[in-house]
């Protein structure tokens, strides 16, 4: 049997997993993120914020001190996390699609500069729209955004959070087909099903899955999102999925978000005495040994 660490060429070379995590969630300098990850033996990590501030509000002179030391660390991005989609198409925190349009240009030109390929996008909360006002509206946003990745030649990954889509897996399958673009593919996060839902994660996978082309990686122990936990310990089936998706040759990122501790994404998250460090290092062995059982 192989070691992880022995294999090095995309984490775990021969597999057709390539392990990256969403590294705010650990510290917030991205030194110390690329330490973490280099420590867990990955060359990826996922950017969300760094020094709590994200890439299409850092001015240019953090942008380009982040992209220096990725050069230099030699470690890639396996996506940028954005923040596009996940505010409301009306009412009092409507977001202007100009706003977003801008925000998606800041993020391709450092994707480009940087090789990453994907930037994570969510489909719009309803505020009191109805329900095919919803849909349509966000439909129409989508398709344009994905329109002005393809020029690039970069990929939205959509993910199964905030939209009208996002309560099934086959309303999210819908939406993807609607859309009709190779540069929108489906994130799927197989914590959010439950956490954000109360629905069976299995179900839901099981009705998207052929869709996916981007896995993240969180642990419900129940809905609400009041129970996250370590992988495995809920009831979101994550090796189940990572196991079915081996099987039908998922070759792509599984990137970790723990949502354990507190972090620039969720500063006020309680619950747990255990450090961010740690928990996202313990997070990460944990991945790594069940990979192992999946693949070797």
């Amino acid at each position: 049997m192989k070691n992880i660490e022995d294999i090095r060429e995309g984490n775990i070379v021969g597999s057709k997993f390539i392990i990256s995590g969403i590294s705010d969630e650990c510290a917030d300098t991205l030194e110390e993120q690329i330490t973490m990850h280099r420590q867990l033996g990955w060359d990826y990590l996922e950017i969300r914020n760094i020094n709590r501030i994200t890439i299409d509000n850092a001015d240019e002179k953090l942008v380009e001190n982040i992209i220096k030391t990725l050069e230099v660390s030699k470690i890639k991005v396996s996506c940028l996390a954005s923040d596009i989609g996940k505010l409301f198409l009306a009412g009092e925190k409507y977001q202007p699609f100009e706003k977003d349009i801008r925000t998606l240009e800041k993020l391709i030109a450092f994707a480009v500069r940087t090789d990453c390929r994907y930037i994570r996008v969510m489909g719009y909360k309803r505020s009191d729209l109805s329900d095919d006002q919803w849909h349509d509206r966000s439909l129409e946003r989508l398709k344009v955004l994905a329109a002005i990745a393809q020029k690039s030649g970069v990929f939205l990954a959509l993910e199964n959070c905030a939209g009208w889509y996002a309560d099934s897996g086959r309303k999210m399958a819908e939406f993807l087909e609607k859309v009709g673009s190779g540069h929108l593919v489906c994130l799927y996060d197989t914590g959010n099903p439950l956490s954000m839902y109360g629905k069976d994660s299995w179900d839901y996978y099981t009705e998207v899955r052929d869709y996916i082309s981007y896995i993240h990686i969180k642990d419900a122990g129940s809905k609400n999102g009041k129970n996250f936990c370590y992988p495995g310990e809920g009831n979101s089936e994550v090796f189940r999925i990572l196991e079915d998706q081996y099987k039908r040759g998922y070759c792509g990122f599984i990137s970790i978000e723990p949502h354990m501790a507190p972090s620039a994404h969720k500063p006020d998250l309680k619950g747990n005495t255990e450090t961010a460090w740690d928990i996202y290092r313990k997070y990460g062995e944990k991945l790594n040994e069940n990979i192992k059982k999946i693949l070797f």
